[in-house]
């Protein structure tokens, strides 16, 4: 029921999800246009050398996933959007933790579904081997609870509840902020550095990023909301 409530409240005001669900509409954009894209035509290159710049290409895509999946978190304002009246749902039967993770549904639904789409897509166009495959299919889901669980726990750290409207509390927020910056710029280091080092710092960083999860779910155990 709770995170019926936010999926509605997601879809109610075109500010939040504009800003809460970009980075997840620019991965269904960018994997259905690469869908229609000819690779031979772009890199106008003969067969041999098109199948190396691909190999090359082939480990970014994570790198890619995480920077967009990083644009997406509604989570990371979500508490904060209960304003005067979270007095009601703080009075609820219910754990602290599961009112932090019903926040955090949303953003991890929506990412890990948009990156599944793009990783799928990416890695057939790319020809990706075994290991750009993993890193791909892994970094949907994992990168995406990542991000869910740490835009929660974040605005459960500094929430914002004096907002005048939807799209304040969204944007001039500190978690919302840390989340989106810190995840871009994660995104392009591990776009960039795939190049030479290929898809092993994209699974180093699903790595980090599921430990992560274990350990922030862990600590919302303990947690307790206060009006």
């Amino acid at each position: 029921a709770l995170a019926k409530k936010e999926f509605k409240r997601l879809f109610s005001h075109s500010g939040y999800l504009l800003n809460g669900v970009c980075g997840a509409l620019l991965m269904i954009i960018f994997g259905i246009a690469l869908l229609f894209l000819d690779l031979t035509t772009v890199f106008n290159l003969p067969a041999d050398e098109l199948a190396e710049v691909m190999h090359a290409l082939a480990p970014m895509g994570a790198g890619l996933m995480m920077l967009f999946i990083g644009m997406s978190c509604p989570a990371a304002s979500a508490l904060s959007l209960e304003g005067n009246s979270r007095g009601l749902l703080f009075s609820l039967p219910v754990s602290a933790r599961q009112i932090l993770l019903a926040k955090a549904m949303p953003t991890f639904l929506c990412d890990c579904a948009a990156g599944l789409v793009f990783a799928v897509i990416f890695g057939i166009r790319l020809e990706a081997d075994v290991f750009g495959w993993a890193a791909l299919l892994l970094t949907a889901p994992l990168y995406s609870a990542f991000t869910a669980l740490g835009g929660s726990f974040l605005n459960y750290k500094y929430p914002k509840y004096d907002w005048t409207n939807e799209t304040q509390a969204v944007k001039n927020s500190i978690p919302m902020m840390i989340m989106v910056f810190g995840n871009m710029l994660l995104g392009i280091a591990v776009l960039v550095l795939s190049v030479f080092i290929g898809p092993w710092l994209a699974l180093g960083v699903d790595l980090i990023a599921a430990v992560l999860c274990i350990v922030i779910f862990n600590y919302l155990k303990k947690v307790k909301l206060y009006v």
